[in-house]
């Protein structure tokens, strides 16, 4: 199949091939103004600078179109589920949730490949730990699947950064508290 955007190029290469093997000119042409001699090297090399040119020239917007974006809605699914979150720093909020083992995940729109901003997982009660930093794709699950039994309280942080250490900027953050099946005993 041919792009449409390519037939140019191609009449180009077949005129240019045409021209290589009769050795510099067309003959036969009813309306010939001039007759140029150019050497075959120069039609061949000329021929393979445009289909390089032309490929790259349709190949490069494609791909820098998503290196630049900012991850924006992102969100943290505990169990598949989206939990109601606070604002760092605002008054915990804690959700009941079955006592079992947590999947947690972080998902937003916008990829973070070559962006320079990073996403980091991280609780601070019952266990200050950094679970995940991502820096590219756009999702970030939790490789560990950390139980939480009946009681238990887990308070879980989601930072977009920016920058490498010690500049650090924080982009947003959020958290989301759960605790296994209710009130503790």
């Amino acid at each position: 199949m041919q792009h449409p955007e390519l037939a140019p190029l191609v009449a180009g290469v077949t005129l240019g091939w045409a021209m290589f093997r009769a050795g510099g000119a067309l003959g036969g042409s009813a309306c010939t103004v001039r007759r140029v001699r150019v050497r075959r090297r120069t039609i061949l090399g000329l021929t393979v600078f445009a289909v390089l040119a032309a490929t790259i020239s349709i190949a490069v917007p494609a791909r820098s179109a998503a290196v630049s974006t900012k991850p924006h809605s992102v969100k943290l699914l505990i169990n598949g589920k989206r939990l109601p979150s606070t604002r760092v720093g605002k008054q915990d909020h804690y959700v009941p949730i079955k006592a079992t083992k947590l999947r947690v995940v972080a998902r937003w729109k916008g990829s973070l490949t070559g962006s320079g901003y990073k996403i980091r997982i991280y609780t601070t009660f019952p266990v200050t730990r950094t679970w995940r930093l991502c820096t590219t794709g756009t999702s970030c699950a939790v490789r560990q699947q950390p139980k939480i039994l009946k009681g238990q309280q887990y308070s879980w942080f989601v930072y977009v950064i920016k920058g490498k250490q010690p500049r650090v900027t924080i982009v947003n953050s959020f958290e989301v508290c759960v605790i296994g099946n209710g009130p503790p005993p």
